[in-house]
């Protein structure tokens, strides 16, 4: 997952896409069967049916949170859901389960989740899931959904799996909360819209059909969503998408893109601010479909903030040593730090519209965005795109930019 922030970042994960495995192991089937159920209960909205999935042995614990799941995802309005067994991308983990559950056969592979939002998502969202699945008898059951995060291997969760979500709807973005912060959802969706106006004055990108703006309901809830190694108090927002390397996608495609708003840090700030923020993640949000791999954050985040920031001129950067930041730099070394890496990005890329016009940096984004399956590393691939728009590579335009502020 590609999450970048707004401060008051940047772990990737890509999801594989291939025809479900069918052949193979005898359980593989069997399993599959077991989810096929599973999805088809989740857009039934049937409660039964859903349970009847989970293991009666399973702990209270597990089987509470599956019911809590269920509520909530049977408040979201999903327009297709599917989930698919991927043994043939990641061997049975069932080996890393430290005990005896009674069963009599077990097995942990890697499933997929996909699903698209209804009236809100043009393309699927897609995320992995790490279920233990376990046969008792002639009969499969899911066990346990987290039996690998030791190794790193985190189901995923979704504003949802804490509970029922109300969907506040607009023109061009809809704000997905829990029942309770719904005056703050239409709060949030008129800003919201507020910056959609503003990034459409000067950026032409397409849009899904509407941007979905999520509210974790506390810090802890968005860590379990983005699935973070930083500390998340330093931003106020976030954009995020998974990667889709699938045939279907032609084997590199952003997924579902979505807003998180951080909203213990966010609220604390004025409407101005506020909207600032969400037009800069509206950026991301729009910006993942023609983005790729080889785009550096400095470029992401300065991006976004000089078109959210209104164009500004570049200007010299108090406490910067003339170097770019790496990216790393956006989420790691307190606020001060990262504050910093921000403002240099943003001095940058402005200097690059000063010099090359104010569509300067959307082709060199564009162009480093259309480098996707290609060879080379991001350093080749910046300095093809900066030498394309610019005229000279990328230490060439970080020479310029200091001498030019």
């Amino acid at each position: 997952m590609l999450a970048l922030g707004s401060l008051a970042g940047v772990p990737a994960r890509a999801s594989v896409t291939a025809p479900a495995a069918q052949d193979g192991p005898g359980w593989v089937p069997e399993v599959q069967a077991l989810l096929d159920a599973r999805a088809a209960a989740v857009l039934a909205r049937d409660r039964e049916a859903f349970m009847a999935t989970v293991d009666p042995d399973a702990s209270d614990t597990f089987r509470r949170a599956q019911d809590t799941l269920f509520t909530g995802m049977s408040s979201v309005p999903f327009e297709a859901y599917r989930l698919e067994v991927r043994a043939d991308e990641v061997e049975d983990l069932s080996a890393a389960v430290p005990d005896d559950r009674g069963e009599d056969e077990m097995h942990l592979p890697l499933v997929e989740e996909r699903f698209r939002l209804a009236g809100i998502d043009a393309v699927d969202a897609v995320h992995d899931l790490w279920y233990t699945f376990v046969r008792r008898g002639d009969r499969w059951y899911l066990n346990e959904d987290n039996d690998v995060s030791d190794l790193g291997l985190l189901t995923q969760r979704h504003l949802w799996s804490f509970g029922e979500v109300a969907v506040t709807d607009g023109s061009n973005v809809a704000v997905l909360s829990a029942p309770a912060d719904a005056d703050r959802a239409r709060a949030l969706l008129e800003i919201t819209e507020e910056g959609m106006v503003r990034l459409r004055e000067s950026l032409d990108w397409a849009a899904p059909p509407k941007v979905a703006v999520m509210v974790p309901g506390s810090t802890s809830q968005l860590e379990e969503i983005l699935q973070t190694n930083f500390d998340l108090t330093n931003f106020v927002a976030f954009a995020s998408a998974d990667v889709d390397r699938g045939e279907e996608a032609g084997g590199w495609a952003w997924t579902a893109p979505r807003i998180y708003a951080q909203e213990a840090n966010l609220t604390r700030h004025s409407r101005d601010f506020q909207v600032e923020t969400l037009h800069h993640e509206l950026v991301h949000a729009l910006g993942f479909d023609r983005s790729g791999p080889f785009i550096p954050n400095w470029v992401h985040e300065g991006h976004a903030d000089y078109l959210a920031l209104d164009q500004p001129r570049a200007s010299a950067v108090a406490g910067s040593d003339g170097r770019l930041p790496l990216d790393y730099e956006f989420v790691t070394g307190g606020r001060a730090k990262i504050l910093l890496a921000y403002r240099e990005s943003t001095s940058a890329v402005s200097y690059l519209a000063d010099t090359k016009g104010d569509d300067g940096p959307t082709r060199v984004f564009e162009a480093l965005g259309d480098r996707r399956l290609e060879p080379g590393t991001w350093e080749y691939h910046l300095d093809q795109a900066l030498t394309e728009v610019y005229g000279k590579g990328f230490e060439a335009f970080q020479s310029d930019w200091n001498g030019g502020r």
